[in-house]
């Protein structure tokens, strides 16, 4: 019942290890017992059964039907697994099929470390994935975030480091080569992952970083390069608005005297997040387009949380307008608050890995022309 080919619910109302509140019980007549489990939500009630045999003969068949995946009436087995599993550190209640899974059976977002045994709803994708914002650059990512991995870092958070996994565990970086023989020219591109549960309320945030070195200062050459730049499925370099963001920051770029002290910021308004995008001198390499994004993904609770289903459905109806400019900017704000690197050391830390091709003494070689460095 809660585990598929796994233990049953009858492996835990064990009479050999009594403890005091079933002691209690035992002395408490079959008919009290049951007008005290009518009082309880299905759930508790359930959870109720479980205190020892006699309780699960009494009452476990009326309710433990109730929480079958075909029971009529939903969400009961969600909420009394997910409580259960509150006594199970090293387990998980997975919304995609209703069962309990060991935490070890989930691996890192990133290529490496994965489990030997991966759950098919892990590997499925089930409950979306951020594919949109993180394979940039033309360049297909090996960072797969689903949902699974925001609901057990938002578990370590509310439950203690024995649940889920650590913010850690979501860094990555990649990098990838493209050949002087590709149609648009040499290009180098680089995306950085990082991890944060922000506060009031408690939800992960992300901040992704992409560069693309262009290698080459030549006005017209370098917007050819950059035709493959995008920042999620409504900002691609080759359609208008991305597009006259681009031109309009390498026109910058090339009549200012200056650098900007801080890059001006714009909005997705159907994904509502915000991003950065600004042109550096790399020196040898010549100018790279960065973008930097904030993501706020949710509680983790569900996976039909908006803020995780705006970003994951593969196609988003509606417009958040101005109203909601002010929540997208929070996300940057509590994200760059909280205890870590800031935007600049990233910045500064990125270039160092693009510098003199250190990326290829730093981090490990996946793929030809590919460097993934993992937490």
């Amino acid at each position: 019942l809660i585990w598929s080919r796994h233990r049953s619910v009858d492996d835990f109302a064990d009479t050999n290890q009594p403890d005091a509140a079933s002691s209690s019980l035992r002395t408490l007549p079959s008919e009290l017992l049951q007008m005290i489990a009518l009082q309880l939500p299905l759930s508790d009630a359930a959870n109720f059964a479980l205190i020892d045999r006699r309780l699960s003969m009494l009452i476990g068949p009326t309710y433990w039907p109730h929480l079958r995946t075909s029971a009529v009436i939903p969400g009961h087995r969600e909420q009394f697994l997910s409580t259960f599993a509150r006594d199970l550190p090293s387990w998980f209640y997975c919304h995609s099929c209703s069962h309990l899974h060991p935490r070890d059976r989930v691996g890192p977002p990133g290529v490496f470390n994965q489990p030997s045994k991966p759950l098919w709803c892990v590997q499925t994708n089930s409950g979306g994935n951020l594919w949109p914002y993180v394979n940039v650059h033309g360049v297909f990512s090996c960072y797969i975030f689903n949902f699974h991995h925001l609901q057990l870092a938002m578990l370590r958070h509310h439950l203690g480091p024995g649940y889920g996994i650590s913010t850690d565990e979501l860094s990555f970086v990649q990098v990838n080569e493209s050949g002087e023989s590709e149609p648009r020219g040499r290009r180098t591109t680089l995306l950085s992952v990082e991890a944060r549960v922000c506060m009031e309320p408690a939800r992960l945030c992300l901040r992704l970083q992409n560069w693309a070195l262009l290698h080459t200062r030549v006005p017209d050459l370098a917007l050819e390069r950059t035709k493959c730049v995008w920042v999620c499925a409504h900002f691609l370099a080759e359609e208008g608005e991305m597009l006259q963001l681009i031109e309009s920051s390498l026109d910058e770029y090339h009549t200012r005297s200056e650098r900007l002290q801080e890059p001006k910021r714009h909005r997705c308004r159907r994904c509502n997040f915000v991003f950065q995008l600004e042109v550096l001198d790399t020196g040898s390499d010549g100018l790279a387009i960065v973008i930097t994004k904030w993501l706020d993904l949710g509680s983790g609770l569900t996976p039909m949380d908006p803020k995780w289903r705006v970003l994951t459905a593969a196609v988003v109806d509606g417009d958040y307008g101005n109203d909601h400019a002010s929540e997208a900017e929070r996300c940057r704000l509590d994200f760059e608050k909280e205890e870590g690197l800031t935007q600049q050391a990233i910045t500064l830390r990125n270039a160092s890995y693009l510098s003199d091709q250190r990326y290829k003494d730093t981090m490990s070689k996946s793929f030809c022309g590919e460097w993934i460095l993992q937490a």
